[in-house]
């Protein structure tokens, strides 16, 4: 009998996952939210004072939200994004009908996330030669915003140097996969910056939950992310240091 009870334990063990509620701030590298203000993003080495610009606080997603103003929201990289594997992703509330200048949602070097005016299409560019030595933008990665709806909608964004793969998922949906051979691994200045939405400023966009890892979300976690938006408050560096991944 004891042998018996022993046996049942051990099979209840074995068929109970252990899950642990931190596992989508795993190598979470930078977070940005309008709880926070536009002051200071948390990053994997801390708190991070912006370089530039500037952001008020409109209603979000998850509370609330952060809109740039003319001169838009620049950080240092300082190893805040991964170049050779990440996952970048955040809530837009940008008008994807919207026509005028093309905006940026996201750009730094080698990498550049937009909007193509009045064409409802959203592209992920990506180079690898510095800029003036050969240097060769990637636009296979791009796809039209189907079913985008007035409001906020979701953007996600996986790459992988080595396989050369690219993703972009709209609101928890795989919408474009390409491989390419232009994602640079490294970038050797840490001062360069990343700037939220455009650098000439000419197109403002509320935004909320934004957020980079040095890893490749699952499908499953990026749809995590759609479906419970404030899935990553508190998992920022600045209260559990241990959730995130260091480089």
């Amino acid at each position: 009998m004891k042998y018996i009870c022993a046996l049942c334990c051990l099979f209840v063990f074995v068929l109970t996952p252990v899950t642990h509620a931190s596992e989508i701030g795993q190598g979470l590298l930078f977070y940005l939210s309008g709880e926070q203000g536009d002051a200071r993003a948390d990053t994997a080495q801390g708190m991070m004072d912006k370089q530039s610009g500037s952001a008020e606080q409109v209603a979000g997603k998850a509370g609330q939200a952060l809109k740039p103003g003319p001169d838009n929201l620049s950080f240092q990289q300082a190893g805040n994004l991964n170049h050779a594997h990440g996952t970048l992703a955040f809530w837009s509330n940008l008008d994807v009908s919207v026509d005028g200048e093309e905006p940026n949602y996201f750009s730094a070097i080698h990498f550049v996330i937009k909007h193509l005016k009045g064409k409802a299409r959203i592209v992920f560019m990506t180079g690898k030669d510095l800029p003036g030595q050969g240097f060769k933008w990637d636009y296979g990665a791009q796809s039209a915003l189907k079913g985008a709806q007035p409001g906020w909608n979701h953007f996600a964004f996986t790459w992988d140097a080595i396989s050369g793969q690219r993703h972009i998922y709209f609101n928890g949906n795989l919408i474009s996969e390409s491989t390419t051979d232009r994602i640079r691994s490294t970038v050797n200045d840490s001062k360069a910056t990343m700037t939220i939405g455009n650098k000439s400023g000419s197109t403002s966009f509320p935004f909320d939950e934004f957020a980079i890892w040095d890893r490749r979300l699952s499908t499953d976690e990026i749809m995590k992310l759609v479906t419970e938006p404030g899935v990553l408050q508190g998992k920022g560096s600045s209260s559990k240091e241990s959730e995130i991944s260091y480089l």
